[in-house]
């Protein structure tokens, strides 16, 4: 168990509800009825709307703003987040239990109650080790609550990963199983991102390595029949290569995966993102994209952050420049004609500045995106970090707001 930390994702959203790394912003209007986002530190109400930017601000209202009950300094709190209904969940990779005790990590898991969100549940790993950092990433899908362990020793295995699953019950959340790459190996990461969908899990490994390709990248996927979870699928890309970090970010929907590779080809960086669907039990990669156009000369790093949801799947390519403003980032909106993803729009921030990464996470439910640059600045906050809100018009998408943490300092990485 060792390695440097990895902040993976700070973005999502349902419709209905918006959680960034853990504020919460509800919708003040009857334009967009039922939306809220979250953030982490300390519940309690805001009701303000001067603390949201941009054409759109009157849409969210920052409601309210959430800790760890027994948090403490360097905890990571909000480093992994993820939302279903009326449940959010903040991982919290870097949470010490006792004195000797290191970067075990921690699961926090959050209800809304009418107006208002409370504390539920406190989820740790039943095999808890130093260095493991559970909660680096979370997701969730209704009554199941997926956590990864990524630098989990496994066996005599250092830092091959593993994830946890829990589910709810009446009395509350419940361990039901640990899932563990077939093939594992040490370094491999298994767990950098997690994704679900129903009964089906992925897994992002993107050390792993693929042939003689070192740190080519894999994706484990695992589906539940009755109680028991078994791994249905290795994924990895055709043409992948070494360095190329397959799985650093991944998503599902259904029976389609979508898996990020931002050092392809040969750890250049320019970076790919790769479409796989489910017939039966039997997954086939069924497409390639990149930035369009490919950019030869610039580390773009497309692939890093994905998401999928009914047809429409982004990706952020956070270090691509824009005219005038090096490495602002961008994200690529990909909608399915048929069998084939074909490429739509191109989101930027509505004020750009250089080396924003915007586009590092991305987010999607309904008809709106949620894009995360955690390097964005304001005033004296140097990289204080924003999330943007676009919608969908026709063909076309507009951005609805700026996010903005009110009470947000230097380096929150929000």
């Amino acid at each position: 168990m060792s390695g440097s930390f990895f902040p993976k994702r700070v973005v999502s959203v349902l419709f209905g509800c918006l959680l960034i790394t853990v504020q919460i912003f509800v919708a003040g209007n009857d334009e967009m009825p039922g939306q809220t986002v979250l953030q982490s530190s300390l519940l309690r109400e805001k009701g303000k709307k001067d603390y949201v930017s941009g054409p759109f601000a009157s849409a969210f209202i920052e409601k309210i703003r959430v800790q760890a009950p027994d948090g403490k300094r360097d905890d990571h709190f909000g480093s992994g987040v993820a939302i279903s209904g009326d449940t959010a969940v903040a991982g919290t990779p870097r949470a010490d239990f006792n004195l000797g005790v290191s970067d075990r990590g921690a699961v926090y898991v959050y209800a809304r109650m009418g107006s208002s969100w409370a504390f539920e549940q406190k989820l740790e790993a039943p095999d808890q080790a130093n260095l493991d950092e559970f909660g680096g990433t979370v997701a969730i899908d209704g009554e199941t609550i997926v956590v990864a362990a990524r630098l989990d020793d496994v066996g005599a295995n250092v830092d091959q990963g593993s994830v946890y699953v829990f589910v709810r019950r009446s009395a509350g959340w419940y361990f039901q199983q640990k899932l563990v790459a077939s093939d594992g190996a040490a370094a491999d990461n298994f767990g950098i991102d997690v994704a679900i969908s129903g009964e089906t899990i992925v897994v992002g490994s993107y050390w792993s390595e693929v042939g003689l390709n070192g740190n080519q990248g894999a994706a484990y996927v695992f589906h539940r029949k009755g109680e028991m979870w078994t791994q249905q699928a290795r994924l990895t890309a055709d043409d992948g290569t070494e360095i190329g970090q397959f799985g650093i970010d991944v998503a599902i929907d259904g029976d389609t995966a979508l898996i990020g590779a931002f050092g392809e080809p040969n750890s250049l960086e320019h970076g790919a993102a790769y479409f796989f669907e489910r017939v039966g039990n039997l997954w086939t990669q069924r497409q390639k994209v990149r930035s369009t156009p490919v950019e030869q000369f610039d580390r773009e790093k497309f692939g890093m952050g994905v998401a999928l949801r009914n047809g429409i799947a982004v990706i952020g390519a956070p270090e691509e420049t824009i005219p005038d403003h090096s490495k602002e980032g961008v994200a690529y909106v990909f909608t399915k004609i048929g069998p084939t993803w074909t490429f739509q729009s191109k989101l930027t921030a509505g004020a750009p500045a250089s080396y924003e990464l915007f586009g590092k996470d991305v987010a999607i439910d309904h008809q709106q995106i949620v894009v995360g640059a955690c390097d964005t600045s304001f005033g004296n906050n140097l990289g204080q970090g924003a999330a943007y809100v676009f919608a969908r018009q026709g063909q076309g998408w507009y951005q609805k707001t700026q996010l903005v943490a009110s009470d947000g300092d230097s380096r929150c990485i929000w």
